[in-house]
């Protein structure tokens, strides 16, 4: 993973199992790490869990379910420069 050291990361459902370790270990390698979550409880709750082991990173509620959801969260993505 060094050759994309720095670089901008977008994980989708990153609230737990395999996408929020992926989240931690590439924030942990200096990487400006954004997750999605469908669940806007669990967003905050995720973000406060990783912040707890010092991991910074940006939290976007999607529900790619819903298409309204989907476009308000990439404007929200791209608006914040995340």
């Amino acid at each position: 993973m060094s050759n994309i050291a720095g670089k901008r990361v977008l994980i989708t459902g990153a609230s737990s199992g395999i996408g929020l370790s992926l989240a931690e270990q590439l924030a942990n390698a200096g990487h400006q790490v954004t997750i999605t979550v469908r669940d806007a409880e669990k967003a905050e709750s995720t973000k406060a869990a990783l912040a707890e082991k010092q991991v910074s990173v940006d939290v976007v509620h999607i529900d790619f379910s819903i298409w309204s959801s989907v476009l308000a969260g990439v404007d929200e993505i791209i608006q914040n420069k995340m």
